[in-house]
């Protein structure tokens, strides 16, 4: 979930989409949490994605770190 005072917005064609901030957001707010719609993927699910989807997940998926 993110939070309420951001907004997907195109950045430019190079860039992408980015997630921006629509007000001032305080210093230390929580800005997104992991809920029941967020998808995952493993490293060996996206290893074995087309070249295409590969792509996708690179550009537009948040990787966390191992743990």
């Amino acid at each position: 979930m993110l939070h309420p005072h951001t907004q997907l917005q195109l950045i430019n064609e190079q860039i992408g989409y980015g997630v921006v901030a629509t007000r001032l957001i305080p210093r230390g707010a929580i800005t997104w949490v992991r809920d029941n719609f967020d998808q995952t993927f493993s490293a060996a699910r996206v290893h074995s994605m087309t070249a295409g989807d590969r792509a996708i997940v690179a550009k537009y998926c948040l990787v966390h770190g191992p743990g």
